[in-house]
């Protein structure tokens, strides 16, 4: 398990252990974070939507690229795992979300576009000081 990694866990043959006990999509089968994979699927999320005409992208329609470019061998990405990966991005203040809003519930599909350069944009624990160190 990946929250308690000296607990063992005993499951019977033929059932799919769920994510909570083995990391999901973004963990290996040695139960680390791999990192490598996400960056590169982060990387090619970017630069897919960057080369678009609209500069723009569905998950749906980068998880259709990734699937047809054969990015990632031997993992099963799902719509939700895209997702993560857009989100990471926005969370990072390279894309932003256009449609849809920060929840799907109302059946239209998030579109994630590049953030516009003309943006003057810092996070906010940039643009305070800390308090402690001296100034």
């Amino acid at each position: 398990s990946i929250a308690a990694k000296n607990q063992k866990l005993y499951m019977l043959v033929g059932f799919e252990p769920s994510a909570a006990v083995t990391g999901g999509t973004w963990y290996t089968d040695e139960q680390t974070y791999d990192h490598a994979l996400v960056e590169i699927l982060q990387t090619a999320a970017y630069d897919l939507i960057a080369k678009s005409k609209t500069l723009s992208a569905t998950a749906q329609q980068v998880l259709d690229y990734f699937n047809r470019s054969g990015l990632v061998r031997g993992k099963p990405l799902r719509v939700s795992d895209i997702d993560d990966i857009l989100q990471s991005l926005v969370y990072d203040a390279r894309l932003e979300i256009t449609r849809g809003g920060m929840s799907s519930g109302l059946g239209e599909a998030r579109t994630y576009k590049l953030l516009e350069a003309s943006h003057d944009f810092a996070p906010h624990h940039v643009q305070v000081p800390c308090s402690v160190c001296p100034m």
